[in-house]
This record gives structure tokens, C-alpha cells and sequence, in this order.
């Protein structure tokens, strides 16, 4: 389950995007996952919850956006984009499809409460 190391880099980045601000707790983490990256969002939040307990996440929300498929259909030329690589052209109803996409994850940004003494 390689979940569990994302969820450690997530972590690991947002520990150190907040180390700057003393006292601050991060209250959510958004993340891009992309469209070939196999990585299964239920396990990724579930090793994040895990994972965040007793740190400066604790009280951390981790969203998580996915990006979509792009094909381009070997039958007809038509580039369009899908939800799974099971989906056919919208065009011809080929199979026939090369599809691409982003294979990593990426941190977009991490709100940051910073705790009133």
C-alpha cells in the first residue's frame, strides 16, 4: 500500500511549509492526484488520518482533486477526456485508445491556522 508513503510525504511537506510560524497548527492539506498515479484516495486519506495524529495536522482535513484522463482515439483521431481508461471513444465507440495523463501526486497548498496565545 504505497498510500502510506504519499501520506508521509504529504505530511512531511506541510510539517515543513508550517515550521516557520510557531505555534500553528495546519487545518487542511489539498492535494492534485493525477489521472495514472494508482493511488487509491480512500487509502491516501485513511493512512493521512493515521498518520497526522499527534502532530501539527491532528486536526488536518487532506482534499483531494483528481485529474481526468486524456484519450485520443487510434480509430478516429478525437482527443476527449474520460473518467477511466475502460471508457470507450465518445466519438466511434473505439477502444482503440491511447491515454495519458500525470502518474504523480502534487501538494497545491496547505491553510495554516496560526494559534492566538
Amino acid at each position: 500500500m504505497h498510500e502510506v508513503s504519499v501520506a508521509e510525504a504529504i505530511l512531511d511537506i506541510a510539517h515543513r511549509a508550517a515550521s516557520g510560524h510557531p505555534g500553528a497548527r495546519i487545518a487542511r492539506v489539498n492535494v492534485t492526484v493525477g489521472a495514472l498515479a494508482h493511488i487509491d484516495d480512500e487509502a491516501l486519506r485513511f493512512a493521512f488520518d493515521v498518520l497526522k495524529e499527534g502532530t501539527a495536522s491532528s486536526g488536518a482535513a487532506l482534499e483531494i482533486e483528481r485529474e481526468r484522463l486524456q484519450g485520443r482515439c487510434s480509430a478516429c483521431g478525437v482527443s476527449f477526456e474520460a473518467e477511466s481508461p475502460e471508457n470507450a471513444c465518445p466519438a466511434c465507440g473505439s477502444f482503440e485508445v491511447f491515454w495519458s495523463g500525470d502518474g504523480g501526486s502534487r501538494v497545491v497548498s496547505i491553510d495554516v491556522d496560526d494559534e492566538v496565545s
